[in-house]
């Protein structure tokens, strides 16, 4: 009797292992990863293959679309660049039309070849104030210019559009 048990747990566990788990639906989360759930409670993410990143054909017409950003009353664009060997230096304008004291302004640049793929992305620290010295604080009305921001690993002969995208990643105030 103890052989036929065994035999029948066997063969039920035999089944179970070659079961796959059919396919409910894929969905969408918060984050944007999508995941495809299952019938039998379980679920796994789905890769999505992302396309390479290149300007469309308008930004590479007028470049000067990318290179001004702003989030939360703190505006900041492209004044300058220069070339010291291969460091690529950067000095951005920033303004304020927000109430609150800003003290730290960091900035995600990415960087484009002329023909419009993605060269690097690099986070700069394009304001910081001094500790404890509200004069350098940048408040609402006022414009100021960064200090040359330097970047390396880009390729002088790519970059003759300065194709350039920027976005605020991070503000602190007082």
């Amino acid at each position: 009797m103890t052989t036929l048990l065994r035999l029948g747990a066997a063969s039920l566990l035999a089944l179970a292992m070659t079961a796959q788990a059919a396919d409910i639906g894929k969905f969408t989360l918060e984050n944007g990863a999508e995941v495809l759930l299952k019938d039998d409670f379980t679920w796994e993410y789905i890769v999505v293959e992302q396309a390479s990143q290149t300007l469309a054909p308008i930004v590479l017409a007028q470049p000067e679309l990318l290179t001004t950003t702003a989030k939360d009353g703190i505006k900041i664009s492209l004044a300058s660049s220069t070339w010291d060997g291969d460091r690529l230096g950067l000095t951005l304008n920033l303004s304020s039309s927000s109430s609150d004291h800003i003290v730290f302004v960091e900035v995600a640049a990415k960087f484009f070849s002329d023909s419009g793929q993605v060269l690097k992305t690099e986070t700069l620290e394009a304001w910081k104030a001094t500790f404890r010295q509200p004069e350098t604080y940048l408040r609402k009305g006022e414009q100021r210019q960064s200090r040359t921001l330097w970047v390396e690993g880009i390729d002088k002969s790519q970059w003759q559009k300065q194709l350039l995208q920027l976005s605020i990643s991070e503000l602190k105030s007082r």
